[in-house]
């Protein structure tokens, strides 16, 4: 899209925060660290004020208007539907990959610029020119697994532990098995938790295991 020069800048951040858990009538609920879903969106805020003094320096001004989509009432769609983004000059979204293609859809139909800069899925998003991914993509990750497992010693003996029932995870598997370095691994499906009988079965304690695991659940990983 064409630029346009401002004097002076609005950008909406879309964070989630988790504000509503973390402060209660005024104060913190969380004592010593902080939960560990809150910690990745708060050191992206700060990032997010280190790089406003940048744009101050550089003689920019900004309006920085941040969105806890993890608070009530602030989700994404929420926010699409009641148009709390129509006058910002710049979407930048730490959002999942769920999320991207609603915002991306939204920056389009509004001609406002959206920064995804969290999550390495495009959400199949084709020809919007609105629309910019910051991260290698799901597939470009993948591919770069595979050729670092294509270098190992190939008497390791290499597992594929994958999901189906999640559409995310069955395309990182796809992206993966494409790869013809992966011939000989066992496959083992875990659309159901596999219980420490099944894997002490599997795993060979004479050699290296390997354990490659296209699945985007960290929690569940």
């Amino acid at each position: 899209p064409e630029s346009i020069k401002k004097e002076r800048y609005q950008i909406d951040v879309l964070i989630p925060l988790y504000l509503d858990e973390l402060v209660k009538e005024q104060k913190v609920t969380s004592k010593g660290k902080l939960p560990e879903k809150a910690q990745a969106g708060i050191a992206f805020f700060e990032g997010i004020k280190l790089a406003v003094d940048t744009l101050k320096n550089m003689g920019y001004q900004t309006d920085i208007v941040i969105h806890d989509i993890a608070s009530k009432g602030n989700s994404v769609a929420e926010l699409i539907a009641k148009d709390s983004l129509l006058k910002t000059d710049l979407i930048i979204g730490f959002v999942s990959s769920q999320q991207v293609d609603e915002l991306a859809a939204y920056a389009e139909k509004k001609k406002i610029n959206f920064v995804s800069a969290f999550s390495p899925s495009d959400a199949n998003v084709k020809a919007n020119p609105y629309f910019i991914l910051t991260n290698p993509t799901l597939q470009n990750n993948c591919e770069a697994i595979t050729k670092s497992i294509a270098k190992k010693p190939k008497e390791e003996q290499l597992f594929l532990f994958y999901r189906t029932t999640n559409n995310l995870d069955s395309s990182a598997y796809e992206f993966v098995r494409d790869d013809t370095v992966l011939d000989n691994a066992i496959l083992v499906r875990c659309n159901t938790m596999p219980d420490s009988a099944t894997l002490s079965r599997l795993i060979d304690t004479n050699k290296t295991n390997r354990i490659l695991m296209p699945i985007m659940d960290n929690n569940y990983s």
